[in-house]
């Protein structure tokens, strides 16, 4: 019964709990990178989880993407629910995120504010 409870309830808050862990996004790359992982995780993309952290290791993009592939339309949106969290805290990790393979986010495109 209480591991029931236990899971009703962190069912019903997990993404609140990721969404928290994006304030200690700061310019520390590896902190901000598993920062990330939860609410990447969370909203469906362990792709963008996994990049962070090998960009975090100093790992070259062609690198990453060649062992993880492209970001795919999912990942994008989940990039665009990341960006308003992370764009000044972690300048270096969302101009990674924008720039990596496949990713079709543009913060400055107007037609994309719903994306996320």
């Amino acid at each position: 019964m209480v591991l029931t409870k236990l899971e009703q309830w962190f069912t019903e808050n997990h993404l609140t709990i990721a969404e928290r862990c994006l304030s200690l996004a700061t310019f520390d790359l590896m902190l901000s990178a598993y920062a990330l992982e939860g609410f990447a995780t969370a909203n469906g993309s362990p792709r963008i989880a996994h990049s962070v952290q090998m960009f975090a290791y100093a790992e070259p993009v062609d690198f990453i993407c060649g062992e993880l592939g492209a970001f795919d339309n999912h990942d994008s949106s989940v990039v665009a629910k990341l960006y308003p969290h992370i764009h000044e805290a972690s300048p270096k990790l969302a101009s990674f995120l924008l720039d990596y393979p496949g990713c079709i986010f543009d913060p400055d495109d107007p037609r994309q504010g719903k994306m996320g």
